[in-house]
């Protein structure tokens, strides 16, 4: 098995990545044997993957810039941090490597299914996978995701227009296509608005103030974020938008502008987050 047969794979973040690769051992075993030691392929073959971890951790104290070494390492990482930065010293010692485009493709990922939304930045790593690899297989998974990120921002152009070329992109029948079917059926006429930022005038109904956090395309994310902010003694909400398939996450409701003008700076201070005040329901 060579290098390049473990390509094309869905990928996940933090605790996942442990997971995944216990589930995919017997793939990534024979991987390891052309960097690393056969001592460490045998690990991940028998199973023992916190063995395994700490054997690529020597190696890597050893061979600090081994690609592969740091792509598996990335892949074993119990934390999301932890991952990124084995993805990214990769990518900044070894960006022609064999594994570079799926180095990309990891930190992309992570960063798309991180819990604060921080879709732009995640779009611009899908594109340099892109433009850095062109051939990747991954091309269709980077494409999709460029697509996604534009939709749960509402712009659904863009949206539409990434979809298309996934779809060209990709296997005929495979996955990224199947995913990219169901989305372009969301995608076929005006969507609503994600929420207003004024309040329309609708007779009988009461609006109140709010403060938009975050739009998750993965619920965990949204509810992991809402519990955050109630840590910090905010209330708040999560609401599904399920036109669009995305869980929006609320602090609120305030009594009025003021307290949640207070709130956004308060939500900024403990998460980093810039939040964005709306009326709605």
């Amino acid at each position: 098995m060579t290098a390049r047969q473990d390509r094309g794979r869905p990928v996940s973040s933090g605790m996942g990545l442990l997971i995944i690769a216990m589930a995919w051992a017997l793939t990534i075993g024979p991987l390891c044997t052309t960097g690393l030691t056969q001592g460490l392929a045998e690990l991940f073959e028998q199973g023992r993957y916190v063995a395994a971890r700490k054997a690529c951790a020597e190696h890597l104290a050893a061979n600090p810039d081994d690609p592969e070494a740091l792509y598996y390492m990335g892949r074993l990482s119990m934390d999301g941090a932890g991952a990124r930065g084995h993805f990214e010293r990769l990518l900044a010692a070894n960006r022609t490597h064999a594994l570079a485009d799926d180095a990309q493709l990891e930190l992309a990922e992570l960063t798309f299914a991180g819990p604060y939304g921080l879709y732009p930045k995640a779009r611009g790593q899908f594109a340099a996978l892109l433009r850095n690899h062109p051939d990747s297989p991954h091309a269709a998974q980077a494409l999709l995701r460029i697509g996604q990120s534009y939709l749960i921002e509402g712009r659904q152009d863009s949206a539409s227009a990434y979809f298309s070329a996934a779809a060209d992109a990709g296997n005929e029948g495979g996955p990224v296509q199947e995913v990219v079917s169901g989305l372009q059926a969301r995608t076929h006429g005006p969507a609503p608005p994600l929420v207003s930022t004024t309040a329309s005038m609708v007779t009988g109904v009461t609006r109140r103030t709010w403060v938009q956090v975050g739009a998750f395309a993965v619920e965990q994310n949204a509810t992991k974020l809402l519990g955050q902010l109630r840590s910090g003694g905010i209330p708040g909400e999560v609401l599904d938008a399920t036109a669009r398939g995305l869980h929006l996450v609320f602090a609120g409701p305030f009594p009025d502008r003021d307290a949640a003008e207070k709130a956004v700076s308060r939500i900024q201070k403990s998460t980093g987050i810039q939040g964005r005040i709306v009326v709605r329901r």
